[in-house]
């Protein structure tokens, strides 16, 4: 998967591709961008909400249990230099599993891949251009 992100003269909005879908991105006006978007450390964390949501509606479907609504919260703490904290919560409204069952579930959700990417040790390289 590759991601495409270009910017052109519109301050710091950037568009965002994989190559089906488009989506984009802004800082906020503090940071001279016209804060129209989520930041990018945003979409980042984002992505792990949508992730865990989507897991958890996955299972419970899967499970055979009825919900009315599943709300999933990301508030990631990067005050501290060395260690980037991620706080989730999920919230199932409406559930008819067991809550010993749904407390399993959520903590299923929570490892979800999006989850697996952000815990595995990472490398930054550059990519050259192939011709």
């Amino acid at each position: 998967m590759v991601i495409t992100a270009t910017g052109a003269h519109e301050k710091y909005l950037t568009v965002l591709s994989d190559g089906e879908h488009t989506s984009y991105c802004d800082v906020s006006l503090a940071q001279g961008g016209e804060n129209l978007h989520m930041r990018p450390g945003t979409i980042m964390a984002s992505g792990y909400a949508a992730c865990m949501n989507i897991t958890c509606r996955r299972i419970l479907t899967d499970k055979g249990f009825h919900f009315d609504k599943v709300t999933t919260y990301v508030d990631m703490d990067r005050d501290n230099p060395e260690l980037l904290t991620f706080k989730t919560k999920i919230v199932v409204e409406g559930c008819d599993a067991p809550d010993h069952i749904l407390k399993r579930i959520i903590a299923l959700a929570k490892k979800c891949t999006v989850h697996d990417l952000l815990d595995r040790p990472k490398a930054f390289v550059d990519w050259e251009d192939e011709e």
